[in-house]
C-alpha cells in the first residue's frame, strides 16, 4: 500500500469478512469538541446518511449524545402517540375547540411575520403541497377535486344567497360563514366557573354570574326517549286526524305551525292563569313559582324533577357556599340552557319544543321581575 492509500478491494486489517461498518470504523473519524458539535453530527447522519451515515453519526457523536439524543426521540414518539390518542377520544366541540385555538394562535403567528418570513412560509408550504400530490393515487386526486368542486360550489351558492327573512328559511346546503356579510365565530371561551361554552363578544357571566349561580345537572330522560334525541335514524310520527279517547273531536295531536310565539298586551306583565287538569277530572290553578311547574308543563323536557322556586340561593364563588341571596329567573333559566364541556343537555336537542320552552320561560321571567324585587 503506497501513500498510505488502502488499494481496491482490500479490507482493513487483513480481514476478509469485513463489512461496511467495518470501514466506517477503520477511518479516521475527528472527535466533536464540545456538546453542540457532537448533537450536530448526530443529526446530520440521521437526516441524510441512512443506515451507514447514522452508524457514523453516533460514532462522531460519542455514546453519551447518542444516549441523549435517543432519550429525547423516544420521549417524541410517546407524545405523538398520547396526542393521537387524545385526538381520537375527544368529542365534537373539543375538536372545533381545538382547531379555533390552533386558528387563534396561526392568526397572530402570522401578523409578526416579516415580508421575506411569509415568502419562505408559503415557498414551503408551496413545496409541501405539490409533493404530497404528486405521491397521491388517481383515486385520492379525483376525491380531492370532488371536495373542491363541492366547496367551491357552496361557496359561490352562499355568496349569492337573499337574506330575506333567511332565518325563516334556514339551508343547509350553504355555508353562511363564507358570506363577508355574515360574522360567524366559535364558541372559544370556556367559563372558568361553570365550563360553559361563549363567544368571544358575550357578556361574562351570562351563563352562571360569575360563579354565583351552580345548578345540579338534569336527569337524562329514560328510553326509548334519550336514543330517539340523540340519534338520526328515528322519527316519530304524529297522525294529525286522531285525537284522544274522550277528548274534544276537534283537538289534535299535531301541531299545525312551524314557529311558536305568545302576545303579551300592554307593557304591564300580570300573572297567568295557569290551569292544572287532574286525573280525576278536576281543575286546580297553580302559579309559575311552583317548583312543579316546569315538570308538569313539559314532562318530556322533565323527568321526575323540578324546575325553578323561590328556595334556590345563590352561591359564594371562592367558598362554595349559600349566601342568603336568591337566584332569578334570568339566571336559572341561562344557566339552564348554556351548552357545557362533557355535560349533556337534551334541552338543546328538543327542536319545536324547546322553542315553547325558551318562549314560556321568558314570559315567566318578565312576569316575575316585579315580585323577584
Amino acid at each position: 500500500m503506497e501513500g498510505g492509500k488502502r488499494p481496491a478491494g482490500e479490507n482493513p486489517k487483513g480481514r476478509e469478512n469485513a463489512t461496511d461498518f467495518d470501514f466506517v470504523a477503520a477511518r479516521q473519524i475527528p472527535k466533536p469538541t464540545n456538546v453542540l458539535e457532537s448533537t450536530g453530527h448526530l443529526v446530520k447522519g440521521c437526516l441524510g446518511g441512512g443506515i451507514l451515515g447514522i452508524h457514523e453519526a453516533y460514532m462522531k457523536a460519542g455514546l453519551w449524545t447518542s444516549f441523549v439524543f435517543t432519550l429525547i426521540f423516544g420521549v417524541y414518539i410517546t407524545y405523538c402517540v398520547h396526542e393521537r390518542a387524545l385526538r381520537a377520544s375527544e368529542s365534537d366541540a373539543q375538536r372545533a375547540l381545538r382547531l379555533e385555538n390552533l386558528r387563534v394562535n396561526a392568526a397572530e403567528t402570522r401578523s409578526f411575520e416579516s415580508s421575506e418570513q411569509q415568502k419562505v412560509r408559503l415557498e414551503t408550504n408551496r413545496i409541501s403541497t405539490n409533493q404530497a400530490r404528486s405521491s397521491e393515487t388517481t383515486e385520492q386526486r379525483e376525491t380531492r377535486l370532488q371536495n373542491v368542486l363541492i366547496s367551491t360550489a357552496r361557496s359561490r351558492r352562499t355568496l349569492h344567497a337573499d337574506f330575506n327573512l333567511g332565518a325563516f328559511h334556514c339551508d343547509s346546503n350553504n355555508d353562511y360563514s363564507l358570506h363577508p356579510s355574515a360574522v360567524i365565530r366559535k364558541m372559544g371561551k370556556i367559563c372558568t366557573y361553570c365550563s360553559a361554552l361563549e363567544f368571544k363578544n358575550e357578556t361574562p357571566g351570562m351563563c352562571c354570574a360569575c360563579g354565583k349561580v351552580k345548578l345540579p345537572e338534569l336527569h337524562l330522560p329514560p328510553e326509548p326517549l334519550l336514543t330517539l334525541l340523540s340519534a338520526d335514524d328515528y322519527a316519530v310520527v304524529i297522525r294529525a286526524d286522531k285525537r284522544p279517547v274522550g277528548q274534544h273531536e276537534r283537538q289534535f295531536n299535531a301541531p299545525t305551525k312551524d314557529e311558536v310565539a305568545i302576545v303579551i298586551v300592554g307593557e304591564e306583565f300580570e300573572s297567568r292563569d295557569i290551569i292544572l287538569h287532574r286525573r280525576s277530572g278536576d281543575v286546580q290553578q297553580v302559579y309559575e313559582p311552583l317548583r312543579s311547574y316546569d315538570g308538569l308543563q313539559y314532562p318530556i323536557l322533565f323527568c321526575r324533577e323540578d324546575g325553578y322556586h323561590f328556595n334556590i340561593k345563590m352561591r359564594n364563588p371562592q367558598t362554595d357556599e349559600e349566601t342568603n341571596k336568591k337566584t332569578s329567573t334570568m339566571n336559572y333559566y341561562s344557566y339552564r340552557l348554556m351548552i357545557r364541556q362533557d355535560a349533556e343537555n337534551h334541552l338543546l336537542k328538543c327542536r319545536q319544543l324547546f322553542h315553547q320552552y325558551i318562549v314560556d320561560m321568558y314570559a315567566k321571567i318578565e312576569t316575575e321581575r316585579l315580585p323577584y324585587i
